[in-house]
């Protein structure tokens, strides 16, 4: 009688413990299922933000009048999330005009090196590395990581061709950051990458003013216009009236 009474004792047990097991797991997939609902219903409702988004053509004109008000319009401009898309809704983005493109340094060198050219060549100042140097390698890997050894890298002045805006030589003003190591390695990757390109780098060290002669005979090797033209060979007639003079 008593091992009967501790037997069903014991399948009450087991029972009651798999109603309880039940209910967690109820509970436990009811709290995923809620999550990935709410996930499900996020994107769902950005998806549908997207008709407060004008066309990205700048000829378009958009009116929101037509589509409500944006549901973050009642939210202070601190607190709206930041969108992927073109939000033409923020009246204010965060951008402003630079007042200058050059230090002061680099607009002395500037002012020199226009003046030193002569019209002979186009200087394209601050202008990135990727946008005049290809990447040979077919192979997807090595093209990647060699785009992104410049995709962040600008030059100081590229000087090209006037009649067809050909690259002809590139232009670094050395600071004195340059004698840091870091950045003398950098320094070697980039006049490695010109070599290999193709484009002559000529490197001038920063100064407070610069001579537009020295400027000319640096850049004369790769633009022969800037080359001083030749002094005349003397005629006979040159030589006698120097004899006639010197008598």
């Amino acid at each position: 009688m008593y091992r009967l009474t501790h037997n069903i004792r014991d399948e009450e047990t087991t029972i009651i413990a798999c109603i309880v097991m039940f209910f967690v797991m109820v509970f436990f997939f009811s709290r995923v299922a809620i999550k990935w609902m709410r996930r499900w219903e996020a994107k769902k409702a950005k998806r549908k933000q997207n008709i407060y988004y004008a066309p990205q053509h700048p000829d378009t004109h958009f009116d929101f009048t037509s589509y409500g008000t944006h549901p973050d319009a009642h939210l202070d401009p601190s607190e709206q999330p930041l969108q992927d898309a073109n939000p033409l809704h923020y009246d204010d983005l965060p951008y402003r005009t630079k007042q200058y493109i050059f230090s002061t340094t680099e607009f002395k060198f500037y002012e020199t090196l226009l003046a030193a050219l002569g019209g002979h060549a186009i200087i394209c100042p601050k202008i990135g590395i990727k946008d005049f140097i290809d990447i040979t390698t077919k192979v997807p890997k090595q093209k990647e990581f060699f785009f992104r050894k410049i995709a962040q890298k600008h030059i100081d002045f590229l000087l090209c061709d006037p009649a067809t805006m050909k690259p002809i030589c590139g232009i670094e003003l050395d600071d004195g950051s340059h004698k840091q190591p870091e950045v003398m390695e950098r320094d070697a990757f980039v006049n490695n990458a010109y070599r290999s390109a193709g484009i002559p780098l000529v490197r001038f060290s920063a100064k407070p003013y610069y001579d537009q002669q020295a400027i000319k005979e640096a850049l004369s090797k790769h633009i022969p216009a800037l080359k001083p033209a030749p002094k005349p060979q003397p005629t006979d007639d040159d030589i006698l009236a120097e004899l006639i003079g010197i008598n």
